[in-house]
C-alpha cells in the first residue's frame, strides 16, 4: 500500500530513509506500479466456469470446480521478503509513523493521509473477490478490461484483467457492508452480488450495463464449506441493447460438501428494461437450492419483485429447489414474503408466480403472488409454482393474474399450479383477469383447431398430485376475442386433485375468433375438467356465473367429465345480463336471471326432474322467455321464481322450436294430477282415483314457498313387487292369512312419493290430510271363478316399529276388478277366499274410508329422484290413459303361494302372477309436473 507523506523542513536523506521503512515494515505487499509482485498479480488463471441448467437443474449436477490459483495479495510476498532484508528491532503492533520516528530520531514529525486500499480487491486467476468494494469492471481506452471504483473514474488495480466470475463479497471470509458490482460492456460469465462461502452482512447491488452475463445471482455462493448468506436486500438491474441470461434474484446453494445457505434475508428487485438483441432467458426471482447426498441446501429470499420487457424466455418469481439422483437432504428456495411480477410490452414464453420443487424434500413456497402483464404475447402463465416427484411449491395466500393488451394468448393460464406426480402446488385463493386480448385460434392438425384457455384454478397430473385453491377464485374475462376454453375451476387428470372453493366467474364481450373464414365461440365450464371422476377430483363450494353480451358455445354450470357436462353438487347460479348473448348449450344450472329473451340450441337439466329456476325482468307477459332449437323438449325444463310460464312447440321462421313464454306473476298451482307408471312388466292393469284437490292438500308451507321460488313439486304413486317379504312384516302376514282363512295371490310394496326438484320422500300415511286414495285392480280372466272373493291386506309398518294388518274388502260389484281404498301406504297383499270361507271381514265396515273425520296432514317428507319417464311421452306431454278420469291401465304378471305353506301352488300361479301388477297399479304417479334430463344431439 502506498502512503502519501508530507514533511516539514526534513532533508531528502530522511525523507528517502522515511519511505523505504514504510514499504519494509507497513504490513502491505509492494505493489508499485511495475513491481514483481504487481506483475504476478496481472498473471490470468481461468477459472472454470459455474454451469447451471436453464429451466431446471438436473438431478445429476456436476459440482462446480473451484481450483484457483492464488496470485494476487494473498500470494504476493510480503515488504521485507520482497527487498530482501529485515529490520531490527521492529515492533509488529507499532504504527507506520511510530516506526519511522523510532528510525529516525532527528526527523521532524511526518502526518500521512490514507486511502482506500486497492489491494482490498482480490483476484485469483479469473475470479475477482471486491470484499465490499464498489466495483466497476469496463474496458479501457486500449480495450483491456479493468477493475475501477463505483463510479468507473479510477482504476482500482492498475493491471487488466479478464474476469470470468465475480463477486461481490470476500472469499471464505465476510464483509461487513453492503456491495456493489457494475459490469460495464465487459464480458464476464458469472456475477454474485454476495460471497464465495462468505456472508454478507448488509445489501448487495448488481448493475448490468450493455454487457451479455451468462449468470447472475442477487446473493451469494455456498457449497457446503460455510453459509454465503446476505442479511440485507439483493438488487439486479440490466440495461441496454442485450440479452440477460441466466438471473436469479437470490443465492446458489450447492451442497456438495455439508449443509449450504445462500439466503438473502431481505427483499429482492430484478429489474430488466434492457431491449433483447435475441430474447432474455430464464429469470427467476428466487434463489438456487440443490441438495447432494444428505446435505441440505437452503436459497431462501425475503420477497420478490421483477418487472421485465422485450421477448424472453421465462421468468418465475419463486427459486427453485432440486435434488440430485438418491439425495436424502432437503432444498429449500422459498419466499417467505410477497412476490410481484411487473411485464410491459413482452413476448414470453413461460410466466410462473411461485417457485419450482422438484422432488419429495423439495420446497419452493412463497406467501403471495402478483403478475400483470401489459402486452403484447404470452404463451403459458401459473399463478402459482410447479411441482414434480412430490416436491411443495405452495403458495400460502392469495395469487392474482392480471392480463390487459395482449394480441397473442396462445397457451394455458392458470390462477393455481401446476402439479406433477405426486407434487403440491397449493394456493390460499386465486384471481385471474384478462382484457382487450386475443386468443386465436390454430390448425395443430387438419381440421382439429385449437386455441389457448383460461383456468381459475390450478392442474394436477398423476396420483397425489395437488393443485387445489383452498379458498375462493374469480375469473374475470372481458372485451376479448377467444374460442379456447374457460374454466372456473381446475383441471385433473391420471388421479390429480384441482379443487376450489367458491367460483364466482363474469364474462363480458366477449367475440367469436376467426381462422380462414371460419368463425369459433369460447365455452365457460363452470366447475371444471377431469378425465375420469372417479380418480380425479374438481369440486367447488359454489359456482356464480355472470354472462353479458357473449357468444359461448358451451355455457355450463357444472364440470366437464371425459368431455360430457356433469353437474355439481353445489348450487349453481347464473345472471344473464344484456340482449347480445348467443348461447348453443346451456346445461347444468340450478337458477338464472333473465332480462331479455334467451335463444338456445341445446339444453341439459342438472338433474331429471329439476326445472331451470329463471327470475324474469324487462319482458312483458306473453312474451317469449326462453326459446330452444326443435321440439325434444319438456314443459318442466324451466320454471318462473314467483310466477308461472306457459309452455309450447311453435314454428319460427319455418322451424319447429320449444318456447317458454311469460304467464300469470301468481306462482303456479299444483294442478290437475299427471299419471305416471313405472314397475315390473307383465303387472294386470291397474288405477288410481283421486279428489282434484289431492296434491293441493299434500303441500306444506314450505312446499308452497318453494313453488313460489320456481322449484318442481309432483307426488306419484309407486308400486313395487315383493320377493320376499321383510322380516318384520313376515310373522304377522302369516298369521293374518290364517286369520282370515286366505289365499295369497301377490305381495306388493305401495308408496306414495313427493318429489321437489327431482328429490324424493316417501310419504307413509295422508291420513293426517283427510284424504285417502281408491286403487282398481284387473283380475286376470282365467282367475274370474265363481264363488271366489278377492280383497287386500295391509300390513303397515307404524313408526314405532310394530305392524299394524287390516283387511280391506271388494268395493264394487265388478268380478273383474278388485277395488279398494286406503290412505296409508307400506305392504299389500291381494288374497281370495272361495265359497263357504269369507274370513271374518265384514264388508259393510272394511267399504267405508278410513278415519275420515282425521284432520289434514302429511306424514313422513323426505326426499330422493324420480323416473324421468313417468306418464311423458318424447314431447314432456303426459302419457295417454285409459279408462274414466284419472285412471291408467298397467300390464299383467302373476303368480300364486299355498295360503298355508307359502309354496308355489301350480294351480294358483297364473292369478299370483297376474295380480302381481297390483304393485305397479301403485305407480300411477301423481305429479305435479315431471322432468327429464335431455339433450339432444
Amino acid at each position: 500500500m502506498s502512503h502519501h507523506l508530507r514533511t516539514w523542513g526534513a532533508c531528502a536523506l530522511t525523507l528517502v530513509l522515511a519511505c523505504s521503512l514504510v514499504f519494509s515494515f507497513s504490513g502491505f505487499p509492494a505493489l508499485a506500479e511495475g513491481s514483481d509482485a504487481a506483475q504476478d498479480q496481472a498473471i490470468s488463471v481461468q477459472e472454470p466456469i459455474v454451469e447451471i441448467e436453464i429451466q431446471k437443474e438436473s438431478a445429476d449436477k456436476e459440482e462446480p470446480e473451484n481450483d484457483e490459483t492464488s496470485l494476487g495479495a494473498e500470494s504476493a510476498p510480503s515488504g521485507d521478503e520482497a527487498c530482501g532484508e529485515t529490520v531490527e528491532g521492529k515492533d509488529p503492533q507499532e504504527s507506520p509513523e511510530q516506526q519511522i520516528a523510532r528510525s529516525n530520531p532527528v526527523a521532524t514529525p511526518v502526518e500521512i493521509e490514507e486511502t482506500q486500499p486497492a489491494a482490498s480487491v482480490l483476484v485469483e486467476g479469473s475470479t475477482v473477490y471486491a470484499n465490499g468494494v464498489a466495483i466497476c469492471i469496463k474496458k479501457d481506452a486500449d480495450g483491456k478490461v479493468y477493475v475501477y471504483n463505483a463510479d468507473g473514474t479510477e482504476k482500482l488495480l492498475p493491471d487488466p484483467c479478464s474476469p470470468s466470475t465475480v463477486y461481490g463479497g470476500g472469499k471464505s471470509a465476510p464483509v461487513e457492508g453492503d456491495t456493489s458490482i457494475t459490469i460495464d460492456g465487459a464480458s464476464v460469465s458469472t456475477v454474485y452480488g454476495g460471497g464465495k462461502n462468505a456472508s454478507v452482512e448488509g445489501s448487495t447491488t448488481i448493475a448490468i450495463k450493455g454487457a451479455k452475463v451468462s449468470s447472475v445471482y442477487g446473493g451469494g455462493y455456498s457449497d457446503g464449506s460455510s453459509s454465503a448468506d446476505v442479511s440485507g436486500d439483493a438488487t439486479v438491474l440490466i440495461t441496454g441493447n442485450i440479452d440477460a441470461g441466466q438471473v436469479h434474484g437470490g443465492g446458489y446453494a450447492y451442497a456438495s460438501k455439508g449443509n449450504a445457505s445462500a439466503d438473502v434475508n431481505g427483499a429482492v428487485t430484478v429489474s430488466i428494461p434492457a431491449q433483447p438483441t435475441s430474447n432474455h432467458g430464464n429469470i427467476f426471482g428466487g434463489g438456487n437450492a440443490f441438495s447432494i447426498g444428505s446435505n441440505n441446501a437452503s436459497a431462501n429470499v425475503g420477497s420478490v419483485k421483477a418487472d421485465i420487457v422485450g421477448r424472453t424466455y421465462s421468468l418465475r418469481g419463486g427459486g427453485s429447489a432440486s435434488l440430485a439422483s438418491g439425495a436424502t437432504g432437503a432444498a429449500v428456495a422459498d419466499v417467505t414474503g410477497s412476490i410481484g411480477l411487473a411485464f410491459n410490452n413482452v413476448d414470453i414464453r413461460e410466466v410462473y408466480g411461485a417457485g419450482s420443487a422438484d422432488g419429495p424434500t423439495a420446497h419452493a413456497t412463497a406467501g403471495s403472488v402478483s403478475i400483470s402483464i401489459d402486452g403484447t404475447e404470452a404463451m403459458s402463465v401459473t399463478g402459482g409454482g410447479t411441482a414434480y416427484k412430490s416436491g411443495v411449491a405452495d403458495v400460502y395466500g392469495a395469487t392474482s393474474v392480471e392480463i390487459r393488451n395482449c394480441s397473442n394468448l396462445y397457451g394455458y393460464i392458470y390462477g393455481g399450479g401446476e402439479a406433477y406426480s405426486g407434487g403440491k402446488t397449493r394456493v390460499g385463493s386465486a384471481r385471474v383477469s384478462v382484457e382487450s386480448s386475443t386468443y386465436p385460434v390454430d390448425e395443430q392438425f387438419p381440421e382439429y383447431y385449437a386455441a389457448g384457455s383460461t383456468i381459475a384454478g390450478g392442474m394436477a397430473s398423476g396420483q397425489d398430485s395437488d393443485a387445489s385453491v383452498l379458498g375462493d377464485v374469480f375469473l374475470s374475462l372481458s372485451d376479448c376475442e377467444s374460442a379456447g376454453g374457460i374454466y372456473g375451476g381446475g383441471r385433473a387428470s391420471q388421479g390429480g386433485r384441482a379443487t376450489v372453493g367458491n367460483s364466482d366467474i363474469s364474462l363480458a364481450r366477449m367475440t367469436k375468433a376467426a381462422y380462414e373464414g371460419m368463425q369459433f365461440s369460447c365455452s365457460l365450464i363452470a366447475g371444471g375438467e377431469a378425465d375420469d371422476s372417479d380418480v380425479s377430483t374438481v369440486d367447488s363450494s359454489s359456482i356464480s356465473v355472470s354472462v353479458e353480451d357473449c357468444s359461448l358455445e358451451y355455457l355450463v354450470g357444472g364440470f366437464v367429465v371425459a368431455d360430457e357436462p356433469v353437474s355439481t353438487a353445489c348450487a349453481s347460479t347464473l345472471d344473464i345480463i344484456g340482449s347480445g348473448n348467443r348461447i348453443q348449450l346451456l346445461a347444468c344450472f340450478d337458477a338464472a336471471s333473465l332480462s331479455s329473451t334467451l335463444y338456445l340450441d341445446e339444453f341439459v337439466e342438472k338433474a331429471a326432474g329439476k326445472p331451470l329456476r329463471l327470475t324474469v325482468a324487462g319482458i312483458s307477459k306473453d312474451d317469449p322467455v326462453v326459446v330452444c332449437k326443435g321440439d325434444a323438449s319438456r314443459s318442466s325444463w324451466f320454471s318462473r321464481v314467483e310466477g308461472s310460464l306457459r309452455y309450447a312447440i311453435e314454428h319460427i321462421d319455418g322451424q319447429a322450436a320449444s318456447v317458454w313464454r311469460l304467464g300469470e306473476a301468481a306462482p303456479p298451482s299444483p294442478g290437475k294430477v299427471d299419471m305416471v307408471v313405472s314397475g315390473d312388466s307383465g303387472v294386470p292393469a291397474v288405477s288410481v282415483d283421486v279428489d282434484e284437490d289431492f296434491a293441493e292438500r299434500l303441500l306444506t308451507d314450505e312446499d308452497r314457498t318453494a313453488l313460489r321460488q320456481g322449484s318442481l313439486i309432483e307426488f306419484f304413486f309407486r308400486a313395487d313387487g315383493i320377493d320376499e317379504i321383510p322380516a318384520e312384516v313376515a310373522p304377522v302376514v302369516a298369521q293374518a292369512l290364517e286369520k282370515h282363512s286366505c289365499t295369497l295371490l301377490q305381495h306388493v310394496d305401495v308408496s306414495l312419493i313427493k318429489s321437489v326438484d327431482g328429490t324424493e320422500t316417501p310419504i307413509s300415511s295422508i291420513l293426517q290430510a283427510g284424504l285417502s286414495a281408491r286403487f282398481s285392480v284387473d283380475v286376470p280372466q282365467d282367475e274370474i271363478i265363481e264363488g271366489r272373493t278377492f280383497s287386500v291386506l295391509r300390513f303397515h309398518v307404524r313408526d314405532d316399529g310394530t305392524v299394524e294388518e287390516k283387511l280391506l274388502p271388494d268395493l264394487d260389484d265388478d268380478p273383474a276388478t278388485v277395488t279398494f281404498e286406503t290412505d296409508r301406504f307400506s305392504v299389500y297383499s291381494v288374497v281370495y277366499t272361495e265359497s263357504g270361507h269369507d274370513g271374518d271381514g265384514e264388508p259393510g265396515e272394511e267399504g267405508k274410508p278410513e278415519n275420515p273425520g282425521d284432520t289434514p296432514g302429511t306424514g313422513d317428507e323426505s326426499g330422493g329422484g324420480a323416473d324421468g319417464n313417468r306418464g311423458a311421452d318424447d314431447t314432456g306431454k303426459p302419457a295417454s290413459k285409459t279408462g274414466q278420469g284419472n285412471i291408467h291401465r298397467l300390464g299383467v304378471l302373476k303368480s300364486s303361494l299355498d295360503p298355508s305353506t307359502g309354496d308355489v301352488s301350480a294351480a294358483c300361479m297364473a292369478l299370483v302372477l297376474g295380480v302381481a301388477a297390483i304393485g305397479v297399479f301403485c305407480a300411477c304417479a301423481i305429479r305435479l309436473r315431471a322432468g327429464l334430463r335431455h339433450r339432444r344431439r
